[in-house]
């Protein structure tokens, strides 16, 4: 009850016709400046916001919600997680075979990452949403087989999928054979044609070709039973780390268990960081915005003493004058923060629906316009940043003004 009657008496002091147009001018423009500082937080967050949401997006085209990789050594042996496989939170699986090879077209080469799946694949990934030219089935039954290229990779080798006399070939090194005594038969060939071209992201576009697994262990000449990675695909509502968190306990130390998150740790690591970074230098702005708010209270506690003194009068203590003037710099910073959180806000629903700021270059990107999503955990970060900051600001001059009026009410007496 006490601080709402704080708060009611301190609004009397905000823009008041009585105090000195000064004074009423320093206190909008810490109302604006604390506004635009709050605003700008909730445009950068947001557009921070905004990529990550899309490099999920993009990541999820091609990785699995769950992934299980070797703990020791280089392969992991199927048929022995068959039965760890049976849960009630998995959906599906499949056996994923990568390893690097050479890919020749004519006279262009590039090294690139094999990535052998089965018919599988399109159950725990979505990789044939990212397909723009070509089928999005591959085909081992043919006299060639079929694989699909990044962007990159066949921008590279400058591919053409309508040309059925020059095939595609990809050469590796044999696991078994002897390089000293037989260095010849340690190179192995296969040819295929591209039957699409895909575009997830850079990481994938310039390195990654997808081929039949039963092509790929046949170039790598290994057994069938083995594989680099395991792909699952959760059952939806599935909470993905929990989920991992129990399908560790089940295979122990076989394999870990990575979410789709993990997988790319350091991206996500990389962009939370610059988020942060962001948000420090607009908190610096926030700061040089709070020396206005300072400047505020201090001219309205010189131009208000005879109102203060009358409080004081009437039984009010340094401390509730020290609150008084708390109050009156949290409302000030409470109108600029909220109108700030109100119009970041109505901007980010507007980037986000019209597209209004263009990226560079857009035409060539997967965006033409910066991507922005809304999340309320940080409007609670804004705007518990600025109620600190706010009190840190106020409780000088607030503490000072009760200080002295004490002296200065005693010689008005």
């Amino acid at each position: 009850m006490r601080i709402i009657i704080l708060f009611w008496l301190s609004r009397k002091f905000i823009l008041s016709p009585r105090l000195p147009t000064a004074v009423n001018l320093i206190t909008i423009i810490s109302i604006i400046g604390i506004c635009l500082c709050t605003a700008a937080m909730v445009m950068v967050l947001s557009v921070f916001n905004g990529f990550e949401t899309l490099m999920q997006e993009l990541f999820a085209k091609i990785d699995a919600d769950i992934q299980l990789t070797p703990r020791n050594g280089k392969y992991l042996e199927y048929p022995i997680f068959q039965k760890d496989l049976q849960q009630d939170f998995i959906q599906y699986h499949t056996p994923i075979f990568e390893n690097r090879a050479l890919v020749q077209y004519q006279d262009k080469q590039v090294m690139v990452v094999l990535r052998g799946v089965s018919n599988q694949y399109q159950l725990v990934s979505r990789y044939q949403e990212a397909i723009y030219d070509g089928k999005k089935q591959l085909d081992s039954a043919g006299e060639f087989p079929t694989v699909l290229l990044g962007a990159g990779v066949a921008y590279q080798l400058a591919a053409n999928l309508e040309d059925k006399l020059h095939p595609l070939k990809l050469f590796t090194i044999s696991e078994n054979a002897d390089l000293l005594t037989n260095p010849e038969a340690a190179l192995q060939q296969i040819n295929a044609f591209p039957a699409g071209y895909f575009s997830i992201q850079k990481e994938y576009d310039d390195q990654l070709v997808l081929a039949p697994l039963s092509v790929v262990h046949s170039l790598f000449q290994v057994d069938t039973s083995l594989t680099t990675t395991i792909e699952i695909r959760l059952k939806p509502g599935t909470n993905p780390l929990k989920a991992k968190l129990k399908l560790q306990q089940i295979v122990g130390n076989k394999a870990i268990a990575r979410t789709s998150i993990e997988q790319h740790e350091t991206i996500y690591l990389v962009m939370r960081n610059e988020k942060q970074i962001a948000f420090l230098v607009i908190l610096l702005m926030l700061i040089i915005a709070a020396f206005n708010l300072v400047s505020s209270l201090t001219m309205t506690i010189i131009s208000k003493k005879r109102e203060i003194a009358v409080l004081q009068t009437v039984g009010a203590n340094q401390i509730a004058i020290q609150k008084l003037f708390l109050c009156l710099g949290l409302l000030i910073s409470g109108i600029g923060s909220l109108t700030g959180i109100g119009l970041g806000s109505t901007l980010v629903v507007l980037q986000d629906k019209y597209k209004l700021l263009k990226l560079n270059g857009g035409e060539t990107f997967l965006l033409d316009a910066f991507p922005a999503t809304l999340q309320s955990l940080d409007l609670v970060q804004i705007m518990g940043t600025v109620i600190v900051i706010t009190l840190i600001a106020s409780y000088w001059p607030a503490k000072q003004a009760a200080k002295r009026l004490i002296i200065e009410n005693l010689q008005y007496r």
